[in-house]
């Protein structure tokens, strides 16, 4: 038995339906993981270098924050990557976890070298601050949306 065009319109509306919701989903996954890597991309930039430590120490996770850091490098050990620049290698790292993230739930971005505190909040009068999460945190929106328009682009 043929079914009637209000049947068929039904069936054509949920199959549309699903279609958006399936792409919806992506798109938010695609979001979250470009939205957490431009986060921690930023922090980088703005991350003071010495031995490249700090800015090798990012991490992104769920649920309970990620309290690892690099191991502590030799006093005369100098980064080859200036300020101002990524860690291709530590953003390599954060990529891969921020992939393996799903939607919801509690999202973190650490940085767990013993300094972290001194490097975000200073120490007077020894060392002034540099606010890298609080100036990383001023532009997130602009992260989120450049995260959105990559997400809505790849689907």
């Amino acid at each position: 038995m043929a079914l009637s065009n209000r049947a068929q319109t039904t069936e054509a509306f949920v199959a549309n339906l699903n279609e958006f919701a399936g792409k919806t989903v992506a798109r938010m996954s695609i979001t979250l993981q470009e939205f957490l890597v431009g986060t921690v991309e930023k922090a980088m930039v703005l991350s003071p270098v010495k031995t490249g430590r700090f800015r090798a120490s990012m991490r992104v996770s769920a649920g309970i924050p990620d309290t690892t850091a690099e191991p502590k490098r030799p006093d005369d050990f100098r980064s080859p990557i200036p300020r101002g620049q990524i860690d291709p290698e530590a953003l390599a790292k954060v990529r891969l976890a921020a992939d393996l993230i799903q939607g919801g739930g509690l999202l973190y971005i650490s940085n767990n070298v013993p300094y972290a505190g001194v490097v975000e909040f200073g120490s007077p009068p020894r060392r002034d601050p540099v606010p890298v999460f609080q100036m990383t945190a001023e532009v997130t929106p602009n992260i989120l949306v450049r995260a959105a328009n990559i997400a809505r682009s790849a689907i």
